[in-house]
């Protein structure tokens, strides 16, 4: 999760507080040069988020663009409920899709990578 979250733009919470601290820390370190007579120009600096710097783009599905054969994989977790689903497209049609539900306590990373896996089995089984 943490990996699609920075691929994503989409920081978790405590890497974004954990940053917003260290900046605050770094700021206290130049008032107090300051205050000793050591002095900074950041007329030139750019702030980049470490989120930001590579970024995927969103993409929705769009039946009319996909030619071929498409196999779109997910992983969620909903009101307690941890699920994997893989399905497959060819020319735009579904052929094939797949649901299965999992252990509650399966993260939706593990959700993700069984999905994979799910759809690997079924590939190989046909």
């Amino acid at each position: 999760m943490f990996a699609l979250n920075l691929l994503t733009g989409c920081p978790p919470i405590d890497m974004k507080i954990k940053e917003e601290n260290e900046i605050w820390q770094q700021q206290q370190d130049i008032k107090n040069l300051e205050k000793i007579g050591i002095s900074f120009n950041f007329d030139y600096a750019t702030e980049v988020n470490s989120w930001k710097v590579t970024s995927i783009p969103w993409r929705t599905f769009n039946e009319t663009n996909y030619v071929g054969i498409n196999v779109f994989t997910d992983g969620s977790k909903i009101s307690n409920g941890v699920r994997c689903s893989m399905a497959g497209f060819e020319d735009g049609n579904e052929k094939e899709h797949e649901v299965w539900r999992l252990n509650n306590e399966t993260t939706v990373f593990i959700a993700e990578m069984q999905s994979e896996k799910q759809l690997i089995i079924v590939n190989d089984g046909k």
